[in-house]
């Protein structure tokens, strides 16, 4: 019997079509998730990388601050300065990610509060991110601690006039620039003569006048200064302030204090050299009291002579003590025959001491602070050859050795992120 043939009415091409159309609505779908995602991927890693451009700036501008010596409050302007100014401040180089800042003193007459917004942005997207810094420092933090030199040389008192720090016998070379001591670089003090003048290190001023005295005037000080361009450097060369500006209590008692309690609190770690009263008195050799392996406590008292007939390299703090004999003030003459002296630390010049260097080659990294809140009429200071060079390492080391322990100003920060109206996400 025959069969009748059926007839195709398509339904599989119907059916095939419609799961072809299917498949590509469900790839399509898949491509533009994934295309979404990957904006999405995009913009995340944009605003990520804006966040920690901005974190990066945080840290910097909280670090510069924390420093103590930092020179960064006396107003906005000084501190975008010491922070590095406004930006752009790349993270990675050119074209990525970088981060900016601006400064606020919110509230009028208090310059220990500020406000630092930093907005951290990718080059050429838009994706920013905005933290706000606010910092404050305690200008009387609770606990004790030792001054703070702030330049090569600092004079404090009343009777501090560029007479005494400029002498006119002998020259005296103040450089504010910080320098690594010859003990840094491993080598004897025979061919140490000079120190290496740390290249990103901050300059501290040459010469600072601590006086309640208006002794001298913007105008005179910059006359002085043309007239000797290469003895004073450091920024600025020299600063003039009263004792409530220094930020201590008047006549230096800050440096006073610290002296009586290295010399009386620590007896044990102090080395005495008492001189006859004549400064024409027999010679003592230096080299016999100073030394550089361990810095010490070295006191100097009277007046006489100190020989120098070698190389002599010492370390720690040396208090040279002033005074009236048969009304002539106390002096300490260094003569050396064939020597040198390199100190590295403090130097401290109590009650008016005279130390003539007339004959020395002598170089001191750290700093030397004189105290002449009296004996106005006569002597203090350095008369003759010395190169001064601030050291901030000669210092810290000090501080190993429990020598000085440095005032550190309270200071506290917080931050916090803002919502940037005009930050594209």
């Amino acid at each position: 019997m025959p069969i009748s043939p059926v007839r195709e009415r398509g339904a599989v091409l119907v059916v095939s079509l419609v799961l072809l159309v299917l498949a590509t609505l469900v790839g399509v779908s898949g491509i533009s998730t994934a295309v979404i995602q990957e904006r999405i991927a995009g913009n995340h890693k944009q605003i990520s990388d804006a966040f920690m451009a901005a974190e990066s700036g945080l840290g910097h501008v909280v670090k510069v601050l924390a420093n103590p010596s930092a020179d960064a409050w006396d107003s906005e302007e000084d501190m975008l300065e010491a922070i590095g100014g406004s930006g752009p401040h790349y993270v990675s180089g050119p074209g990525g990610a970088f981060w900016g800042a601006e400064v606020v003193y919110p509230y009028p007459g208090k310059d220990h509060h500020a406000e630092i917004t930093v907005t951290g942005e990718v080059a050429g997207i838009g994706a920013r991110r905005v933290l706000k810094l606010s910092v404050d420092r305690y200008l009387d933090p609770p606990g004790s601690g030792d001054p703070v030199p702030d330049s090569a040389y600092t004079c404090i008192g009343t009777a501090c006039e560029l007479v005494r720090v400029l002498p006119k016998q002998g020259k005296l070379y103040y450089d504010g620039g910080d320098w690594l001591p010859p003990s840094e670089r491993s080598c004897g003090s025979s061919n140490c003569l000079t120190g290496t003048l740390l290249d990103e290190a901050e300059s501290m001023a040459g010469v600072h006048l601590v006086s309640s005295e208006a002794h001298l005037t913007e105008s005179e000080t910059l006359a002085v200064l043309s007239d000797l361009p290469a003895q004073i450097t450091g920024d600025p060369q020299i600063k003039v302030t009263s004792p409530d500006a220094f930020g201590g209590p008047p006549g230096g008692r800050g440096w006073q204090e610290y002296v009586h309690e290295l010399l009386d609190g620590r007896s044990g770690m102090v080395s005495t050299l008492a001189l006859d009263l004549s400064p024409d008195s027999g010679s003592l050799g230096l080299g016999d009291l100073v030394r550089s392996d361990a810095p010490g406590v070295y006191h100097i008292t009277g007046s006489g002579s100190i020989g120098l007939s070698e190389n002599v390299h010492g370390a720690g703090v040396l208090v040279i003590s002033g005074g009236m004999s048969d009304n002539v003030m106390h002096t300490v003459n260094l003569f050396p025959s064939k020597g040198t002296f390199i100190f590295e630390g403090l130097v401290i010049l109590v009650d008016g001491a005279i130390v003539n260097t007339d004959l020395a080659n002598i170089s001191i990294y750290g700093a030397v602070v004189t105290l002449l809140d009296e004996h106005a009429e006569s002597g203090g200071g350095l008369m003759g050859n010395v190169d001064i060079r601030y050291s901030s390492k000669a210092l810290e080391r000090l501080t190993e050795y429990r020598l000085w322990d440095p005032l550190r100003p309270g200071f506290t920060w917080t931050w916090r992120e803002v919502m940037d109206q005009g930050q594209n996400i």
